[in-house]
């Protein structure tokens, strides 16, 4: 599970409630969680806020980046 899912689904937000705070379709919105798309700068951050609400100290390097990664 990516950790944009992992955090949506332990705040209780449903993927419609996403799409519709970034302002996306659902089908756009589920491209981009399951990384078939990449989120824009402007989506990222907004996640970003919906996120702190309810924890305050997330960061983007948090949601988005993969410590796993070899590149």
């Amino acid at each position: 599970m990516n950790k944009v899912l992992g955090y949506r689904k332990m705040l209780g937000i449903t993927q419609q409630e996403m799409a519709q705070k970034l302002n996306i379709g659902i089908v756009a919105y589920r491209n981009k969680e399951r990384g078939l798309n990449q989120f824009k700068e402007k989506e990222m951050i907004d996640i970003l806020k919906i996120y702190t609400n309810k924890i305050p100290n997330l960061t983007l390097n948090d949601i988005f980046l993969d410590r796993n990664s070899h590149e």
